[in-house]
Protein backbone atom coordinates (compact mmCIF):
# COMPACT_ATOMS: atom_id res chain seq x y z
CA UNK A 1 0.00 0.00 0.00
CA UNK A 2 2.87 2.40 1.16
CA UNK A 3 4.13 1.84 -2.96
CA UNK A 4 0.51 3.43 -4.27
CA UNK A 5 0.29 6.03 -1.72
CA UNK A 6 4.12 7.57 -3.18
CA UNK A 7 3.03 7.43 -6.22
CA UNK A 8 1.31 11.25 -6.72
CA UNK A 9 -0.66 9.35 -10.20
CA UNK A 10 -2.02 6.26 -8.45
CA UNK A 11 -3.31 8.12 -5.39
CA UNK A 12 -4.93 10.65 -7.48
CA UNK A 13 -6.60 7.73 -9.50
CA UNK A 14 -8.07 5.98 -6.50
CA UNK A 15 -8.89 9.50 -4.91
CA UNK A 16 -11.01 9.97 -8.06
CA UNK A 17 -12.54 6.38 -7.86
CA UNK A 18 -13.29 7.10 -4.30
CA UNK A 19 -15.10 10.29 -5.32
CA UNK A 20 -17.24 8.35 -7.82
Amino acid sequence: MQDLKSTPYLSSVLDGSLII
